[in-house]
């Protein structure tokens, strides 16, 4: 069964969907999250996804994002978890992938999935309340769910199909959910679910600047706010490599 790779974005951008279109290993999707006009491809190895924002109000998939962009709320990660926990549900593992993460290529994901085949969720560093006392965001937590709570930087993350449906089930009951950076490690941890920070997550953070001069291909960054920076690196920095397959 392949795994599917989701990224999530306001509007797309041609950079990453030639990027993503070469892909052999996933089923990509993408995920827009801006619903002011009805998006299509060229590339016939990519899937739009667009998501009205009242189903996944109604399904309890809400609140994943706490901050407001130019007064348009962001709701993509709403919409993905709603998609792959409701809608499509053939997948064993998701990537979720926002569209200021840089990777070289598809190999790179390719050779972490071959490492981890089997867990529930694969992120960054994850940190209890115990361990990161001064993570200002634990008050969105609060009174959301019972401790322990858990955090990592979710931007770049798998998911397996079992975690997203604990997800479901929080949502069903509580006809809502909380920020995404709480919300998987705390969901998969409480469900004693399997869960690993590889080190090739280990450049993600939430606010870097890299040098271009130590970005490699095993690892995966954040955050890289430019689409054009991102294709500039890979082309200088991050010559294509030999395919690898996923076991």
């Amino acid at each position: 069964m392949k795994t599917a790779l989701c990224l999530i974005c306001h509007r797309p951008n041609d950079i990453w969907l030639k990027f993503l279109d070469k892909f052999v290993n996933y089923d990509v999707y993408v995920l827009i999250d801006d619903n002011t006009k009805t998006y299509s491809t060229e590339f016939k190895n990519l899937n739009v996804i667009q998501v009205q924002n009242e189903d996944c109000k109604e399904s309890g998939f809400c609140d994943v994002n706490f901050f407001m962009d130019k007064h348009i709320f962001i709701a993509g990660w709403d919409k993905a978890l709603y998609y792959f926990a409701v809608k499509n549900t053939n997948y064993k593992n998701i990537w979720f992938i926002e569209d200021d993460v840089f990777f070289a290529n598809e190999t790179t994901l390719v050779n972490i999935d071959n490492q981890y085949p089997v867990a529930d969720l694969l992120a960054n560093t994850i940190t209890s309340k115990t361990e990161n006392p001064t993570w200002p965001h634990w008050k969105l937590i609060e009174n959301k769910i019972n401790e322990p709570h858990y955090t990592a930087m979710c931007c770049a993350s798998r998911v397996s199909s079992c975690l997203l449906q604990k997800i479901k089930e929080y949502a069903t009951t509580n006809k809502t959910l909380f920020f995404i950076e709480g919300l998987i490690p705390t969901i998969c941890r409480q469900n004693y679910l399997t869960s690993y920070s590889p080190s090739e997550l280990n450049t993600i953070y939430w606010r870097h600047s890299f040098l271009i001069s130590t970005i490699n291909t095993t690892q995966v960054y954040h955050p890289i706010k430019s689409i054009r920076t991102q294709l500039a690196i890979r082309n200088l920095r991050c010559l294509p490599l030999q395919g690898v397959l996923m076991k």
